[in-house]
């Protein structure tokens, strides 16, 4: 008896404690004390993101027209290799030119995420983190060569498409 009545004492004092929760479309709420704690699901991988023309600032992981996880290792194996080659690359001058961001990358981990810009008018690649620019000419060739025709739905997954 005094089971039964410790378990149904547990089981009304507890919903008054538990959180209670409700779910949207796109974003899932933890309601605790009239306060919404939004959870943000992070996968980690490779993403590549295409944004559209224009000069105004964007936010990199909203403004895209595409976004793909890579899945190629080969793929991004040769972009860590550029990217490296990049870091060492000092020129003897500084292009002048107002970036427009043609192309995004972000390497996810569960801990941090690193999202670097491209500009292939201004030879201008940007790593957001930092607020650094810094010109790739050596390495654009490659780039664009794996943007423009290695990365595809052949070989990266299509997460979302917007149109312009």
């Amino acid at each position: 008896m005094k089971v039964k009545l410790y378990m149904f004492n547990f089981l009304i004092v507890g919903n008054f404690w538990l959180p209670t929760y409700s779910f949207s479309e796109n974003i899932h709420l933890i309601t605790l004390n009239s306060r919404a704690i939004e959870v943000i699901q992070k996968k980690e991988g490779v993403y590549f993101y295409i944004y559209p023309e224009t000069i105004e600032p964007i936010d990199p992981r909203k403004d895209f027209i595409k976004k793909f996880k890579i899945q190629n290792q080969n793929i991004i194996e040769n972009l860590n290799q550029l990217l490296l080659s990049n870091k060492e690359y000092k020129p003897e001058f500084t292009a002048r030119c107002l970036p427009v961001w043609d192309y995004g990358l972000e390497f996810r981990s569960k801990k941090e995420s690193h999202i670097f810009l491209f500009s292939f008018r201004c030879k201008t690649i940007k790593y957001v983190n930092e607020n650094l620019f810094k010109d790739f000419s050596p390495q654009s060739v490659e780039f664009y060569k794996i943007f423009k025709y290695e990365i595809d739905e052949n070989n990266s997954l299509l997460l979302e498409q917007k149109s312009e």
